[in-house]
């Protein structure tokens, strides 16, 4: 009876073969990659590759005759010629160096002795003849002079007189004060050309609050005015000044006596709605940027808080400079009051 032979795994089958399955049934495995799988790398040998279309063999190569060479990568000799190069070159540059700073000292070691030489065998030789040809000696210049006698020092033992004081000093420091405040005074008067007191303000087209426009005589033809001015609107000192003003206002004492409150600064309208909004002031608000009404009425730089009592008709009766917020709504009613007074007496 015939009986199969084992197989590798101890099976009954077919003997084992060493060839490739694909190549025993007569297929072509050419068209296959240079690198088979795992399971064909052990007959690679026996696989031909696919002719060109030249009919000419391609030859196997590697990857190591192919691939370029990394130009990047320097050998340990080549990174040793660079620091003996970079050596030799620094060692020539302080040795270039060395030698110009001692051809440098010589130079002037050599320039110094040649201006000696000329001094001694020219100048010298040429200032004797100069001076012996004026009748002059060299001899006595080049002396020095005798030095000053010392004091003779003082007896530290006795007591010191004590120093007396000008007597001029006082009376010129007091002098100078009055000056300065006179000329202080001066510069705080409205200067010749400004409106003074006793004259008529001209008329002056403004803005208001609103941006509207607003002609100043139209204001004190209608009624006697209290305008005040203030350096900056919905400032402390200004808001303070500005809210004494509204409160007499609200309560009727500039109306009792027939005056109209009018602000003035050089704000924008903008800025003094907004004030005038934050703070209910119930009188009008004037916008004076370039400082034309300002400047007719005598404010100046340092005395910006003011205020002027206008009758009807234009008149100036009061122009008061560098009033305090605090007494300002205060003093111009009580102004306003002794007029009142003072025109019911007569």
């Amino acid at each position: 009876m015939h009986s199969r032979e084992p197989t590798a795994k101890g099976r009954p089958g077919r003997a084992p073969q060493l060839v490739v399955v694909g190549a025993a049934r007569g297929r072509r495995l050419d068209h296959l990659p240079l690198r088979p799988p795992r399971f064909l790398r052990f007959t690679t040998h026996s696989i031909a590759p696919r002719p060109r279309s030249d009919s000419t063999p391609m030859a196997p190569t590697r990857r190591s005759e192919t691939a370029p060479r990394r130009s990047s990568r320097v050998t340990d000799l080549e990174k040793a010629q660079q620091s003996a190069a970079s050596k030799a070159a620094s060692a020539a540059a302080a040795k270039a160096k060395k030698e110009a700073a001692a051809l440098a000292r010589e130079a002037a070691k050599a320039s110094k002795q040649t201006k000696k030489a000329v001094n001694r065998n020219v100048v010298r030789p040429a200032a004797k003849k100069v001076a012996k040809a004026a009748g002059v000696d060299p001899k006595d210049n080049n002396k020095k002079a005798a030095p000053a006698p010392r004091k003779p020092p003082t007896d530290r033992s006795k007591p010191r007189a004590p120093a007396k004081k000008p007597a001029a000093a006082a009376p010129a420091k007091k002098t100078a004060n009055k000056a300065a405040a006179s000329a202080n005074k001066a510069d705080t008067k409205p200067s010749a050309g400004k409106t003074q007191v006793g004259g008529v303000v001209p008329d002056m087209t403004l803005r208001d609050e609103d941006d509207k426009e607003v002609s100043l005589k139209s204001l004190y033809d209608a009624a006697p005015l209290v305008i005040f001015s203030y350096p900056k609107a919905d400032t402390p000192g200004c808001t303070t000044q500005a809210c004494l003003y509204r409160d007499s206002v609200n309560e009727g004492a500039f109306a009792a006596v027939g005056y109209t409150v009018v602000g003035l600064s050089r704000d924008k309208p903008m800025a003094q709605n907004k004030w005038k909004t934050k703070h209910t002031l119930g009188y009008t608000l004037l916008s004076d940027p370039e400082g034309e009404l300002l400047g007719q009425l005598g404010q100046t730089a340092d005395k910006k808080r003011c205020h002027w009592v206008i009758e009807k008709g234009g008149k100036l009766l009061e122009a008061k400079h560098g009033v305090k917020p605090a007494d300002d709504a205060k003093n111009a009613l009580e102004f306003i009051k002794s007029l009142v007074t003072a025109k019911k007496d007569e």
